[in-house]
């Protein structure tokens, strides 16, 4: 598949936005895996992570309505998947068009 040559300004802004994810994925002690700005078929790049195993998070009590890490699993998770967005914008609002962040959008409303 051959993608359309991408300016500059379009890689600044996509380099800013998959740092954002991976700034705040850091910063809450997940592993980064992958920070990749290349084009896939329907995503303008990727930023990939482990956190905790599934069980150590079902243990904390993560995936139980009303418990403190329920709270913090699900605002964790709301903050990185918005911070592409909020980076690309404050340091290369050039780069920013409307239909950018969708799918990050698109899985915070759930």
């Amino acid at each position: 598949m051959d993608t359309p040559e991408l300016d500059e300004t379009e890689l600044e802004g996509k380099a800013y936005h998959e740092t954002g994810h991976a700034i705040l994925q850091y910063l809450f002690g997940y592993k980064l895996v992958e920070v990749n700005i290349v084009e896939t078929d329907d995503k303008g790049g990727v930023t990939s992570c482990r956190g905790r195993h599934p069980f150590e998070l079902q243990r904390a009590g993560a995936f139980y309505l009303g418990t403190p890490d329920h709270d913090k699993h699900i605002c964790h998770n709301i903050m990185i998947t918005l911070a592409g967005a909020v980076l690309q914008e404050h340091f290369c609002r050039d780069s920013v068009k409307d239909y950018h962040a969708g799918y990050d959008r698109i899985e915070v409303q759930g």
